[in-house]
């Protein structure tokens, strides 16, 4: 019973290491654990700050996401939906949720139908 369960606990961290090892790249397509997006960013053309760029790397459907950012030291958050069409991006910024990104906070990027979000911090 013993060996039993340690070999169980041996399985569940390998497989607990390789999903959190592979998340971190936020591109596990066909998975169904993180979606297919690829988060960059650039600075605003009309505020001080950033805009976030989420692109759907995909080629087959459209994503429906939800960006959620929280303040460095997490006291504050906002959350915004929109769609990204296959192949293409969405930007987010000021305009899009009154929210002036900066650094050291962090961007979640959260797809219907994947299990994990995508997260990044601002530089």
């Amino acid at each position: 019973m013993k060996k039993l369960l340690s070999f169980l606990l041996v399985v569940i961290i390998a497989v607990l290491g390789t999903i959190i090892t592979l998340t971190k790249t936020g591109h596990l397509t066909g998975i169904g654990l993180t979606a297919p997006v690829e988060i960059s960013l650039r600075d605003s053309l009309l505020f001080s700050g950033k805009v976030v760029k989420v692109a759907n790397t995909t080629k087959e459907s459209p994503l429906e996401c939800t960006l959620t950012v929280s303040t460095v030291n997490g006291d504050m958050t906002k959350s915004h939906n929109f769609q990204v069409a296959p192949g293409r991006a969405y930007e987010v910024g000021m305009v899009q949720m009154q929210w002036n990104f900066k650094t050291g906070e962090k961007v979640r990027v959260k797809a219907k139908g994947y299990l994990l979000p995508t997260t990044f911090q601002i530089p």
